[in-house]
Formats: structure tokens, sequence, C-alpha cells
């Protein structure tokens, strides 16, 4: 296949054109790797001590705004901001639907192709219900692709 010739001749410029990127900057990587060292030492007890604090107060900005959640669902504090921050609730909501009611809603006639195409059946919890031998019995594999270009 002529594109996949093709792809493999790119990568193996690209590797060569970092390869020679790479040797270029080793001197001066390593000179400031050298050099920053006791900026970076100095500073690093400092930062350890402000992100330890952060994390800290962020903990307690979220069970705050958490908090003020109602039984509905809603927050009484969607968003919160002063002139330096804001804190906002993102929520994703995904509808749950009771099996035994859901099944409740149709006679032994009505579960035809379309109703049964309403499930799908969680296969660690099956696995624990009827074990591994007897979900093989009504389970089969569902195949799905993804395509993976690498160099040999």
């Amino acid at each position: 296949m002529a594109a996949l010739t093709k792809w493999a001749s790119l990568r193996r410029k690209k590797a060569r054109i970092e390869a020679e990127q790479a040797k270029e900057l080793t001197p001066t990587r390593e000179r400031f790797e050298r050099e920053s060292a006791p900026i970076l030492a100095k500073y690093a007890p400092k930062l350890t001590s402000v992100e330890e604090e952060l994390r800290h107060v962020e903990e307690a900005i979220r069970k705050a705004v958490l908090g003020a959640t109602e039984k509905s669902g809603a927050h009484k504090f969607p968003r919160v901001a002063t002139d330096a921050a804001e804190v906002s609730i993102a929520t994703r909501a995904e509808r749950e639907v009771n099996p035994h009611e859901f099944f409740k809603l149709f006679t032994l006639p009505q579960r035809d192709n379309n109703f049964w195409a309403c499930f799908k059946v969680l296969v660690g919890k099956a696995v624990k219900l009827v074990g591994e031998e007897r979900l093989a019995q009504v389970s089969h594999p569902k195949q799905t692709h993804s395509v993976t270009i690498k160099e040999l």
C-alpha cells in the first residue's frame, strides 16, 4: 500500500529531524538545568507549602458548594464569584430508569424486539449473578475496531 510506505518514510524523516534537534539542544538544556537547579531548590519548599494550602482551600470550597445542593439536585449557588476568583458547578445528569417499573409498562405480547433493544446487561454484575459459564451461553462478543499505525 503506497500510503503506508509514504507514512513510514515521513515518520523516519520526522525522527531524524527530531534527533538532530535534540542533539543541538542537549548542551543548552544541560546548562539550563545546571544553572536553574539552585533557583528551583530555593523556591520548592515555598511552592510546596502554597500548593498544599491550595488543595485544602479548594477542598473546603468544593464541600461548601456541593453542600448547598438541594434534594432535587438543584444548586443554591451554581456560580459564586469575587473580584479575584469564581467557582461554578457543572452537572452531568443522566436519566436512570427503574427496570422493574419499565417492565410493568409492557404486557408480555408487547415485549418485542423494540422493547428488548432498550436493554443492556452489565457484564460484570451479570457474571457475579449467574457465573461466567451461564453468561457465556447467552452472550456473544461485540467487536469494535480501531486502526493503529506504527513503525516497524
